[in-house]
Order: structure tokens, then C-alpha cells, then sequence
């Protein structure tokens, strides 16, 4: 007598719990081979996965009752999804049972085994088609084989993110946002220069207001990845951040096919003035202003979060000397209050007074390590999101300036780090805040495998590609994920 794997009655239901917005359709497939799939009624792949319910009729219906998930570093509970471009063995099948069927008798029997990625090292590509098998347990008295399956995929509109708790800013949430400073969604990329930094130290808080992200480019081309992320996204707008010397008119000439406009001033400082002219048109936070030094990195991407979540513009200075043209902004823009980002040698004493401001509050320690743990514990206080972290290169600028989009959407930290050893403020932080999930930008030359080794956390993840442009285009696409 002959047993095949012709029924799965117990497998109600399989959960990627991972990826985001797509309708799963032509599953032929799975119910070709698990002809007899009476109690599968959803294919779940994300918060906005469907699938068609099984087709099979007037067929036994056994009454186990178990569920296939797809789980994950207990994503779960974190509210954390697996990436475009992650491998599959990030996530991990468990659950489920399988009935043996006897051909003649159409008699069941539970068959124990397992599930499993066919193909593990497959990067999860969120649209396509994906092998999963069912492996017997070897002490079965039947000659089961093992039994593998497809489900096909296909990206289409979906319906709306009913939210969940681990991120009370979804717009789509039961519950509604949990404050205004959750901008509303864009089909809008900032471009800005890979190579250096001066202007795009202060597009942060514009990303954060047009929901969008930072992608980075060379000043001449603009390589494939980036493009293709560009089409992904369908941008409605580019905004290129900065002048000529930065993103030359080769890359817009590449991009003849997008709507393209050009923020830049004479210079990094007015650059940041009309950028800053823009936030406040969005905020519509008129008062206040945040400034950093416009000569180094380090601080602007700390602070980046919190002028995001205040919904403020970030004005840049020369370290000895107010900048004429900021200056001039904070006087025509009647600021009566500025968050100054960093200690004196960053912002001197004199710029402080000539700010011709009511009111002044400097976030600065003794290095840029310490600042970044200032200005977290300010962040803190203000967003109540005690759990979260990123971690960053804190001596390089293009991971922590593109991260920034998720940090100031899920309200985290952005803590910087030596790229092969933590400063010891930094795991002093992660452990008297009793953080749990940490995210870490950029490859193993930023933030060493030593480093992420040596975590105290119950869930880290790192977000790199194969250098700066590519994780630029991974960051994208894990804010896309994110609601």
C-alpha cells in the first residue's frame, strides 16, 4: 500500500512575518502537491500578504490544528522585518504538521518532520518564487518521502497596514499616531554626494519630513543599484542636495526620465539655509533651530533624530565664526530658540553669543562619542522609545547620514562607535538603558564583526551592502518596511 504527503490539514496558515506590502497570488502550487489543504486559509508574508483560500472540495477535514511560521530572530516582537536582499536563513520555519494518506483507505495519519527553506542562501527577494520542503522524521513506519513545494509571489496594491503595537506612528494603526511629527508617506528620493559630506549634513530632518529616503551618489554617475532603487520606489520627485561640485549635471542627465530639482546654495551654509527654508515650509515649526558645526560629520548625525522629531532645521557654522548667511537666516526667520549640537570645539563660546537668540541649549560632551550619548539621552525623554538603538561608524560619514530616514522614523538613537572597538560609553549606554534590539549600519569595515559579536542584546541586525551606495539603496529598502 502506497502513502503519499496528499493532505496538510494541520497547516493553517504560514507567517513570513517579514516582508511588507504585496498580495500572494497563484498559489497552484502549494495545493497541486498539498491537494488536500482544507484548513490552509492564509498565506501570511507580511502585514499585507493574502492568499486565495484552498479550492479543494468535499475532502476529509482532520481536526490537528498547528501553524507553519516563519519567524525569525523573534522579529515578533520587535516589529522588525526581514529585508529585500536578506538570505533566507535569516528566517526560520518551525510548526506544522503533515498527514500521510493512504491511496486506497484516504485514511490519515500524522506524519512528524519538519519544514524548511529549500534554499536557504537564496536571498529573499520579496517578489518571485520560493521552494519550501517538508522532511519525515526517520522513525516513521511509512516510506514518506520528502515533499516540496513552491509559492509564487507577485508585488501588487495592497491594503492598508492595519498597524501594529511595537509602532504606535503608523498612520494606519487601530489606534491612530501617537503624535504629529509622522509625515505623511512620498514617493520622493534625496540624492546627494557619496564622496563627500558638506551637503548633505543637513537633509536629514527634509528626508524625515517627505518620508523618503537618502540615496547616495558619485558626482559623475549614478551606479545601476541606485537606479534601480529609484524605480522600486516609482519616485514622483528627486531632490538632489547640493550643487555641481557634488552631484554634477551627468547624473541628472541620467535621470532625464525622473521630475529632478536641485537644492544648493553658494556653499555648504547656504545650502543648509534653503534646505532649512524648506523643513520649516513642511513643519510649519517656525521658532526654532538646531546648529552644528558645517566642517565635520559627527555631530549632525547624532543630533539628526532628535531636530527630526522637533521638526526643526539644522543650520551649520564655521566652529570660531557665525556664518554670514546663517546669521542672516536666523534673523529673517525670527528664531528665539537653538539647540546647539556639540561642545566648543565644535561651536565656540563666541558663535554662541553672537546667535541673537532668547534662547540657547547646547547637547555637547568631551568627544563626538560622548555627544552621541547626550543628545540619545535627550532623545529618550523625548520620544519615550526606550529600547531601540542604532549604531554607527562615528569616524566616517555615509552610514549614520543615511540611516538617519529609519532612526527618525522608529525614533531611535543614533550611537556612534570606533569602527573596531566600542567606546565604553557607548556599551555603558546599551546596557543601563536596557536596550534590546540594536541595528547596525554599514559593513564590517564600519562596525566590526567584533563588535556586533560582543553585543549584550537580545536582537541586533545589520544593514550593509558592498559599500556605501549599496547600503544606501538596502537602507531604502528596509524604511520601505517599515510603517
Amino acid at each position: 500500500m502506497s502513502h503519499i504527503f496528499s493532505g496538510c490539514s494541520a497547516l493553517t496558515s504560514l507567517d513570513l512575518r517579514k516582508f511588507n506590502t504585496a498580495w500572494v497570488t497563484s498559489p497552484s502550487g502549494f495545493y497541486d502537491i498539498f491537494n488536500l489543504c482544507s484548513k490552509l486559509q492564509q498565506l501570511t508574508l507580511g502585514q499585507n500578504f493574502r492568499t486565495l483560500p484552498s479550492t479543494s472540495t468535499n475532502l476529509p477535514n482532520p481536526t490537528a490544528n498547528n501553524t507553519v511560521t516563519i519567524d525569525g530572530k523573534e522579529y515578533k516582537t520587535t516589529g522588525k522585518w526581514i529585508n529585500v536582499g536578506d538570505k533566507l536563513s535569516q528566517s526560520t520555519l518551525s510548526g506544522g504538521e503533515v498527514h500521510g494518506v493512504d491511496t486506497t483507505t484516504r485514511s490519515f495519519e500524522n506524519v512528524s518532520g519538519s519544514f524548511a527553506w529549500k534554499n536557504p542562501s537564496d536571498e529573499f527577494t520579496g517578489t518571485g518564487q520560493y521552494k519550501v520542503v517538508f522532511t519525515p522524521d526517520t522513525a516513521s513506519s511509512k516510506n514518506y518521502t520528502v515533499v516540496e513545494f513552491d509559492v509564487n509571489v507577485e508585488k501588487q496594491n495592497s491594503p492598508s497596514d492595519p498597524g501594529t503595537p511595537s509602532n504606535p506612528n503608523n498612520p494606519n494603526n487601530p489606534n491612530g499616531p501617537s503624535d504629529p511629527s509622522y509625515p505623511t508617506k512620498s514617493n520622493v528620493v534625496i540624492l546627494a554626494s557619496g564622496e563627500k559630506y558638506t551637503d548633505v549634513l543637513t537633509a536629514t530632518v527634509l528626508a524625515h519630513e517627505k518620508n523618503c529616503p537618502i540615496l547616495l551618489t558619485k558626482k559623475d554617475v549614478i551606479d545601476d543599484k541606485t537606479i534601480n532603487e529609484i524605480k522600486r520606489l516609482d519616485a514622483s520627485e528627486i531632490i538632489i542636495s547640493g550643487g555641481e561640485n557634488s552631484v554634477s549635471a551627468k547624473v541628472v542627465s541620467q535621470l532625464k526620465d525622473y521630475n529632478v530639482r536641485r537644492i544648493s546654495g553658494v556653499d555648504r551654509y547656504e545650502t543648509a539655509e534653503k534646505i532649512g527654508k524648506e523643513v520649516r515650509t513642511l513643519s510649519g515649526k517656525l521658532d526654532e533651530t538646531v546648529l552644528v558645526d558645517g566642517t565635520n560629520f559627527p555631530d549632525v548625525i547624532s543630533i539628526s533624530t532628535l531636530a527630526s522629531q522637533k521638526r526643526v532645521p539644522i543650520l551649520i557654522t564655521k566652529p570660531d565664526k557665525l556664518v554670514d548667511s546663517t546669521k542672516q537666516a536666523l534673523k529673517d526667520w525670527s528664531i528665539n530658540s537653538t539647540i546647539i549640537g556639540g561642545s566648543y570645539n565644535s561651536v565656540s563660546k563666541d558663535v554662541e553669543k553672537s546667535l541673537g537668540v532668547s534662547s540657547v541649549k547646547r547637547i555637547g560632551g568631551s568627544d563626538r562619542y560622548a555627544t552621541a550619548e547626550l543628545v540619545g539621552t535627550e532623545l529618550r525623554k523625548l520620544t519615550e522609545n526606550n529600547s531601540n538603538m542604532i549604531l554607527v561608524n562615528g569616524t566616517d560619514f555615509p552610514d549614520g547620514i543615511t540611516i538617519s530616514s529609519i532612526a527618525s522614523k522608529t525614533k531611535a538613537p543614533i550611537m556612534l562607535t570606533n569602527p573596531n572597538k566600542l567606546p565604553k560609553i557607548t556599551g555603558d549606554k546599551i546596557s543601563e538603558w536596557k536596550i534590546n534590539y540594536i541595528l547596525i549600519g554599514g559593513g564590517y569595515n564600519s562596525v566590526s564583526k567584533d563588535i556586533e559579536d560582543k553585543l549584550q542584546v537580545s536582537n541586533k541586525e545589520r544593514i550593509a551592502g558592498q559599500n556605501r551606495y549599496e547600503t544606501a539603496v538596502k537602507i531604502s529598502q528596509k524604511l520601505s518596511q517599515i510603517k
